[in-house]
């Protein structure tokens, strides 16, 4: 092969490379990204399963609604939210508004990482819409006197703005389970009893 042979080769060897690096790189970030993903759902997996959420989200779930139609809870979560002397709280009031914020808090950071894209929408949501919604509908009325208390409507807007994912995804998918697939078991309705 003579030199002018070669010289005329080179470039399109040299971009023959670079093109297969670069496809090889684009393969690579595609694993990475899917790896983070799991490794994100994974720990939100791991934080639904702790016990201090458990905790939490049973207390929630036994007491808010309760509380909540109290008007001294109703002016405690009020004062609290304004960050006001808690002078001779109630332990129950302290331990459901811990509790209540705690929960809270933590959709609020799941909707901000689904904002940011940190985490699939598509699959958190076919994992936890349900989830999501049911909590929105236990706390919408200890976010309404938060909401109120602080005059604007930022508190738990992510955690809103996941909600209005979920419900979304809800009227989509009824049903997660994969279309065309044969079931195991019959229908519910076939077991009315």
């Amino acid at each position: 092969m003579t030199l002018d042979a070669i010289n005329a080769v080179a470039p399109i060897l040299t971009a023959a490379i670079i093109a297969a690096t670069a496809a090889a790189a684009f393969v690579q970030l595609r694993h990475m990204r899917a790896s983070n993903h799991i490794s994100a759902m994974w720990s939100v997996h791991e934080m639904f399963s702790s016990k201090p959420y458990r905790d939490a989200l049973r207390l929630v779930r036994n007491h808010l609604q309760a509380l909540m139609q109290d008007p001294a809870f109703r002016t405690f979560v009020t004062n609290r939210t304004l960050r006001l002397p808690e002078l001779d709280a109630p332990e129950q009031f302290v331990a459901a508004s811990d509790a209540t914020t705690f929960i809270g808090n933590t959709y609020e950071t799941l909707g901000n990482m689904i904002i940011l894209g940190l985490i699939d929408r598509h699959n958190f949501l076919r994992n936890y819409a349900w989830i999501i919604v049911g909590m929105w509908e236990q706390m919408e009325p200890y976010v309404k006197v938060i909401r109120s208390a602080e005059r604007g409507d930022g508190l738990y807007e992510d955690f809103e703005y996941l909600t209005v994912c979920a419900r979304e995804w809800i009227r989509r998918n009824p049903v997660a389970y994969p279309r065309g697939y044969p079931r195991i078991l019959p229908s519910y309705k076939d077991n009315a009893v």
